[in-house]
């Protein structure tokens, strides 16, 4: 059985408590959650990304099965920062980063996944500022 089941409500309540204390002196704007995703040209996926409102999706057949990665983060007072954006290729194209949201950061990592590598210009260049 796992651990977490054996958790009673009571110390889940006081864990909320202690960390709503913890956290009150801290203003929301540096209250920062970060994720990464990844998305495929696979055509064996079964969700796609398309406009709002379209009525009728083809399915295309012309693929790589190539992956890019996009860290994104925002803060607690909702306020989104720049996403990066990482390519598994050895070099980043001019052409791989036109027409993003201004601030986009693009990389390449030979997994096409966020590694320790471009850690800091992420922490730098957009968690900091």
């Amino acid at each position: 059985m796992p651990a977490r089941t054996e958790i009673a409500l009571s110390d889940v309540i006081k864990y909320f408590e202690e960390l709503q204390a913890a956290l009150s002196s801290i203003p929301p704007q540096n209250l920062i959650n970060y994720n990464e995703t990844n998305v495929t040209d696979d055509p064996g996926a079964k969700q796609v990304v398309c406009h709002c409102g379209v009525k009728r999706i083809e399915r295309k057949m012309h693929h790589s099965k190539t992956a890019i990665s996009f860290m994104y983060s925002v803060a607690a007072d909702g306020k989104f920062l720049s996403p990066m954006v990482f390519y598994k290729a050895q070099s980043c194209y001019s052409e791989w980063t036109e027409g993003g949201p201004a601030g986009t950061l693009y990389d390449t990592t030979p997994s096409g996944w966020f590694d320790s590598r471009c850690f800091y210009p992420w922490f730098s260049e957009v968690l900091l500022p």
